[in-house]
């Protein structure tokens, strides 16, 4: 046991450290319903060259037009918190789920922005959201069990990074954050 737990605790320093301290992953993937605005594509592919700031105005053109587009108020939300503003990109969030309350991915994205503004309940009641709407995604668990370890909650945390690693055997940072949390626990 302490052998294996001395080489996880060794890929856990080499691996899952960088995304620890960047809040865990979150693409902006999303499905797409109706016809797309210009402008959304636009900004769309300005996120995905990390061109954060320039996609917020085309954005905000978008939901001028649509008001009722929260797949454009998720990718605001997503470019803003991509340009530094964590607490800015909050109100985006959260007009994206007054619109679609049911979509996993704005929560996992409000998490995200949540964890990144030290709001680390608020961010655990997001990640939680996102792993009831989305039972079957792996990191929805392996966010919300970074912010339980964060919260001190290690028993919810070790049930959450478990979760993931159930839904995806090959998690390796969920494996290295749940061997972490043993090298804590006395009774290991």
């Amino acid at each position: 046991r302490s052998i294996f737990v001395a080489a996880m605790t060794s890929v856990a320093i080499a691996v899952s450290m960088p995304a620890l301290a960047a809040g865990g992953g979150g693409s902006m993937e999303q499905p797409q319903s109706k016809p797309v605005d210009a402008n959304y594509t636009r900004a769309k592919a300005m996120i995905e060259a990390k061109d954060y700031k320039n996609a917020v105005p085309l954005l905000q053109q978008v939901v001028a037009k649509d008001p009722r587009n929260a797949d454009a108020y998720n990718l605001m939300g997503f470019a803003t918190r991509k340009s530094g503003d964590a607490a800015g990109s909050l109100p985006y969030y959260q007009q994206a789920l007054a619109i679609d309350p049911n979509a996993g991915l704005f929560y996992f994205h409000l998490g995200n922005a949540c964890e990144a503004a030290q709001q680390h309940s608020r961010a655990e009641k997001a990640f939680r959201k996102a792993a009831e709407l989305k039972p079957d995604w792996a990191e929805a668990f392996y966010n919300l069990g970074n912010t339980q370890t964060t919260l001190k909650k290690t028993d919810q945390a070790k049930e959450s990074f478990l979760k993931a690693i159930a839904l995806k055997p090959d998690h390796i940072l969920a494996h290295n954050n749940l061997a972490h949390l043993y090298t804590k626990t006395p009774d290991y």
